[in-house]
């Protein structure tokens, strides 16, 4: 490879590694832009959560799981909001897929025994309320243990009582 050939090889080269190099700088800005966008949206979610307005706080939630689909702590919070205006099977769909998205979620999971026991489902009530508990235990949340521990009991001596088990 004479002079000339080498000399345009190398540009050839510096510019596909340049193009490179700035499609990742160019995606990594929006990377971080989105996500600064979806805590700013969940914790917006949170105040109009805690103000009582629920579908502010829905809309918000909804911006950030369409911004970040994993983030079950939004599904988690939507749950509660939607709950607060009567939409109960989707309150319990948001709560399923905050279970799905993380298993050892142990506030989807006490969220959604409480709406199972809203709606008469005891059996899986328990079994969320119960499972809850031990993932209160395991990260030392002795109140909230204590709290899932006491409904779960309650709960499962009902059913023993009504003679479903």
């Amino acid at each position: 490879m004479n002079y000339i050939e080498k000399a345009i090889a190398t540009s050839v080269i510096s510019a596909a590694i340049g193009g490179l190099i700035g499609a990742c700088s160019a995606q990594e800005p929006k990377i971080l832009i989105n996500q600064k966008m979806g805590e700013h949206f969940y914790n917006r979610g949170l105040e109009r959560l805690e103000k009582r307005d629920y579908q502010g706080a829905i809309a918000d939630f909804n911006e950030v799981i369409r911004r970040q689909s994993s983030n079950y702590l939004a599904y988690t919070n939507r749950c509660v909001a939607r709950f607060k205006i009567g939409e109960i099977q989707t309150a319990i769909a948001d709560c399923d897929r905050a279970v799905q998205l993380n298993p050892k979620d142990g506030d989807a999971r006490y969220k959604r025994g409480n709406l199972r026991i809203y709606i008469g489902n005891k059996q899986g009530a328990i079994e969320d309320l119960q499972t809850a508990a031990l993932i209160y235990q395991q990260e030392g949340n002795m109140p909230r243990y204590q709290d899932a521990m006491e409904k779960y009991q309650k709960y499962s001596k009902d059913i023993t009582q009504d003679g479903n088990i």
